[in-house]
């Protein structure tokens, strides 16, 4: 991290860290979960828990993306490689827009 980020005076390294592993771990518990139903990849279009997970993890990128860029994470931080490995696999799922 550099040391000139943008946090609240009132919370302390310790405490984004926790919420950053957090985040970041239930995408990664996201994407296993994906994993783990291999029918959704066979079915023509995607069925309901498919659209709620990519529903689920998009939201939570999105937050995170917006709070990596407000801390300044470097591209060497094991946070930001978390996170950019987890966006980038729901990046490259197919889902048809309704």
């Amino acid at each position: 991290m550099k040391d000139n980020h943008k946090t609240p005076t009132n919370i302390t390294q310790e405490q984004i860290d926790a919420g950053l592993d957090k985040f970041i771990t239930t995408i990664e518990e996201e994407i296993q979960l994906h994993h783990a139903h291999p029918e959704w990849m066979n079915l023509d279009q995607p069925c309901r828990e498919e659209k709620n997970l990519i529903i689920r993890s998009t939201i939570i990128i999105d937050m995170l993306e917006e709070y990596i860029q407000v801390l300044e994470l470097s591209d060497n931080c094991p946070y930001y490689q978390r996170f950019k490995i987890a966006k980038l696999y729901f990046k490259n799922i197919n889902i048809p827009h309704n």
